[in-house]
């Protein structure tokens, strides 16, 4: 998983390794740097981010995020069901979006 980096007017204010950080640093920057997060949301860099780190339904979810706050709790639910084991199906992330006996079907030969 790569870094996220909050910049605020040319400034690195937070950093993120994990969807945990990423969502502990939002709530952190909402009391701080709200402008910071929305930018981020709004650009769907965060959206970006989360896909391209393995997580692609929850990046749809904040593609169509109403703003920061909305996406930081969308992101505090995914990790909550994540950990409760409610999300169901294939677990997801860490992986690069990449799950063992799950790929394209071969063509039948006739």
């Amino acid at each position: 998983m790569s870094t996220f980096y909050f910049r605020s007017y040319n400034r690195t204010v937070g950093r993120a390794d994990t969807l945990e950080q990423l969502q502990k640093e939002m709530d952190r920057l909402i009391k701080e740097d709200i402008g910071c997060v929305e930018y981020h949301v709004k650009e769907g860099h965060i959206a970006f981010w989360v896909r391209s780190s393995g997580y692609p339904e929850l990046a749809n979810s904040l593609a169509r995020a109403h703003g920061s706050v909305e996406a930081s709790a969308m992101i505090k639910d995914y990790l909550n069901r994540r950990t409760t084991g409610a999300l169901g199906g294939l677990p997801q992330g860490g992986t690069r979006g990449t799950a063992t006996g799950v790929g394209p079907k071969k063509p039948r030969q006739r």
